[in-house]
């Protein structure tokens, strides 16, 4: 008995943490443009230190539990490699740096690419102006301590979004009321006549990848020109935590570009004033109308131009709380005169 419980202790370690395949540069694996996918793990790889120089990737990468790909063009096309499927302990994903030299002599190597920004989402990095008929050498590395199974292949398509994206960065991210969120942006002059949607991507910061939230189409004006300014409102999940929202536009053709990133959380309406948001035409012009229900007497009125679609009012309480108003109502008319909406406050 002693004897069957000392082996099983033995043989358990090694299946928990056997090395992958491809541990060492010298089994390194071939992969092929548009062939079956490869599935590895980070778990239990080691380091070959006599086969890095973390000089040549500088704070990039510092190695901890890499393992090895190759790849060879057949010509200087652009081809993508794309990682997915990152199933980590931790969300910091894994790491690729790429080279040319002889396996196995770092002296030799030239860095070709080097990625490393912390994320699972699925991401392709775009590889032109290869030399075709040489091999390229592709590590990939995991964080220290963390394990990472994932998804790897070379294909003539994208998978996911672009590891290093051109981006606009044109949004202007504001929370409204308690659980509103506004990102507006605009499409500039040199992308009006390539982007054919935006895509916002949302997830929470607790987890490893986005999904779709909402789909825009490209807009045009009365006169057939391509509409400039956007919009995008959302209610907050509820629940604690924040949330990462990304704003991403769709060319016909080519990468997508990154609108921008904006991390939210709810916040709570001052109590000292009733706040809300318009949401109509671009360029549509509205009048609110402030009045006391009781009597119908407008009490405040102002005049709004929506120049990008939206357009937050906010309205102090303390004045109509101290005076004994019960509660208060907003109408918002447009330009014709016709009543919009109707909206009522209760100081009860």
């Amino acid at each position: 008995m002693f004897r069957i419980l000392l082996i099983t202790l033995l043989i358990l370690p090694s299946r928990l943490w056997s090395q992958p395949a491809n541990d060492s540069i010298q089994h390194r694996i071939l992969l092929t443009l548009d062939g079956e996918s490869v599935s590895s793990s980070t778990t239990g790889a080691t380091v070959e230190w006599d086969c890095v120089d973390e000089s040549l990737t500088g704070k990039c990468i510092q190695y901890h539990n890499d393992q090895w790909f190759s790849f060879i063009p057949q010509s200087a096309k652009t081809i993508y490699l794309n990682l997915f499927n990152q199933n980590c302990r931790d969300q910091r994903g894994v790491q690729v740096a790429i080279f040319t030299g002889e396996p196995c002599q770092p002296h030799t190597y030239i860095p070709w690419v080097c990625y490393s920004t912390g994320t699972r989402e699925d991401i392709y990095l775009s590889l032109d102006s290869l030399q075709p008929g040489i091999e390229y050498l592709v590590n990939l590395d995991g964080y220290l301590n963390d394990g990472c199974s994932f998804g790897i292949t070379l294909s003539t398509t994208p998978r996911g979004m672009p590891a290093f994206p051109k981006t606009m960065e044109t949004t202007k991210p504001e929370v409204v009321l308690d659980s509103l969120l506004l990102l507006r942006w605009t499409l500039p002059d040199p992308y009006a006549s390539e982007i054919e949607q935006f895509t916002v991507l949302r997830r929470s910061v607790y987890e490893a990848t986005s999904s779709v939230d909402r789909e825009i189409p490209i807009a045009v004006n009365s006169v057939g020109e391509v509409r400039r300014n956007y919009g995008y409102l959302t209610t907050l999940p509820t629940g604690q935590g924040a949330w990462v929202y990304q704003v991403w536009a769709m060319p016909s053709q080519g990468d997508p570009v990154l609108v921008g990133t904006y991390q939210s959380k709810r916040k709570y309406a001052s109590s000292n004033y009733w706040e809300g948001i318009l949401y109509y035409p671009e360029e549509e012009h509205v009048t609110l109308k402030l009045y006391g229900p009781e009597t119908g007497k407008v009490l405040k009125e102002e005049a709004i131009v929506l120049d990008e679609g939206y357009a937050q009012w906010s309205i102090p309480l303390n004045g109509y709380r101290s005076q004994g108003v019960p509660f208060l109502g907003v109408k918002v008319y447009n330009s014709a005169g016709q009543l919009l909406a109707e909206y009522f406050h209760s100081f009860w």
